[in-house]
């Protein structure tokens, strides 16, 4: 079975594999170096990542307790090189860099090993914090999503079991946080703010702990249900189910698993319309078996749960569109092929990237479609990333 978890946010994590490394385009060609602090003090257990000159990962290896690395057997050619790492630097592209573009390149011939790959990393900033419930409990499994003051994305990190989390290796400037989970709770922006333009500036100093930025979250609604084929009540796996404001504006998605069951976590209490989507040949539906946005029931909120929202659909083998939305991009496995649909149009290029963070490889769009091959994909957390028309993530979980 393969689930698929839909947050349209950016979030991208450490990888939680064990320390070791791995070859994609396997050659002849090596390279090495030591990452270390800027006081000279090796760093053990960071990642260097080798990048193409398109963009895609290569292999990547972990220091060793000296701090030296070896990145071996890979394809000649022009690479980038990139730390990431668990202990709270900030990481650079090769040499000193702060992004792809300010990265330098270096060839590496076949047969060749390449040494004084070299990084020397500062000690980044950090928040830290908790989260609880409106009874002051700990809640575990939260996201909380950094954001500079142009919205862009930084880093996350996960509250534990004690509600506490703590974000490292930032750079000195001005932050906002926002949470995320599907643990039934209401997400906010700090501090107890409804929107991005609202929140709360933490202005953190490299090297620096900001310390008691904390969450209390209240309970919101879910609503949950199956869906199932109208011939044989099979369920039906992948399909779309999008919650509606009243607007008609998309609240937000999910999709259904192998036993055709959805659930919508976190909904805040107010006035909605639920709707399906699918590309399999299946005729869509508004609730309660109505065609139309219009015409749909509304379901009503109040921090409850609403269970048994469930659709019948008939099969036509012809592909539908009745409950769709602009932008509403769907993500489903066939095989180990995962598919993307639904695109923006303009969107020209997609990059999937794993939970570290780490961009793995970038596909381009071909009329409002990509696929990615996961072939020797381990079972995790990926992310799909575009910067287009329209800047978006997708955080996929790929289980085999």
């Amino acid at each position: 079975m393969k689930r698929i978890i839909e947050i349209f946010t950016i979030v991208l994590l450490f990888n939680t594999m064990a320390y070791g490394g791995e070859i994609f385009s396997p050659g002849n060609a090596s390279f090495s170096g030591y990452v270390k602090t800027v006081g000279s003090m090796p760093i053990a257990g960071c990642r260097v990542y080798a990048y193409d000159s398109l963009g895609n990962v290569s292999a990547f290896m972990e220091t060793d307790s000296t701090g030296y690395y070896l990145i071996s057997g890979i394809a000649a050619g022009e690479y980038r090189a990139k730390t990431l790492n668990q202990s709270g630097y900030v990481d650079v592209w090769y040499v000193n860099g702060s992004s792809w573009d300010e990265a330098t390149p270096f060839t590496i011939q076949d047969n060749d090993t390449l040494s004084g790959v070299d990084f020397n990393l500062n000690y980044g900033g950090c928040i830290e914090g908790q989260v609880k419930n409106s009874l002051n409990e700990p809640i575990e499994g939260v996201f909380i999503d950094t954001y500079d003051t142009l919205q862009n994305f930084v880093t996350s990190a996960i509250s534990d079991s004690s509600g506490i989390y703590f974000i490292k290796g930032l750079t000195t400037g001005h932050y906002r946080l926002h949470t995320e989970n599907n643990a039934g709770y209401i997400n906010e922006w700090y501090d107890n703010k409804a929107s991005f333009e609202m929140a709360d500036n933490i202005d953190v100093t490299m090297g620096d702990t900001v310390s008691g930025i904390s969450f209390q979250l209240q309970p919101g609604g879910i609503i949950s249900g199956y869906v199932v084929a109208s011939d044989s009540g099979t369920p039906i796996a992948g399909i779309t189910v999008s919650l509606y404001n009243p607007n008609q504006s998309l609240y937000k998605n999910t999709q259904t698993d192998s036993s055709g069951y959805y659930v919508l976590y976190s909904v805040e209490n107010g006035n909605y319309k639920i709707g399906t989507y699918n590309s399999f040949g299946y005729v869509d539906r508004f609730y309660n078996n109505k065609d139309s946005f219009e015409s749909a029931d509304t379901l009503f909120v109040q921090g409850d749960t609403l269970s048994n929202i469930n659709f019948v659909l008939v099969y036509t083998g012809i592909p539908q569109n009745v409950g769709s939305k602009k932008y509403n991009i769907r993500a489903f496995f066939i095989g180990k092929k995962l598919f993307l649909e639904g695109l923006p149009s303009g969107e020209k290029e997609v990059s999937l990237f794993d939970m570290s963070g780490a961009l793995l490889r970038k596909e381009k769009v071909d009329c409002k479609y990509v696929t990615f091959n996961f072939n020797n994909r381990r079972n995790g957390v990926y992310f799909i990333k575009s910067k287009g028309t329209v800047n978006f993530c997708k955080k996929i979980i790929y289980i085999e």
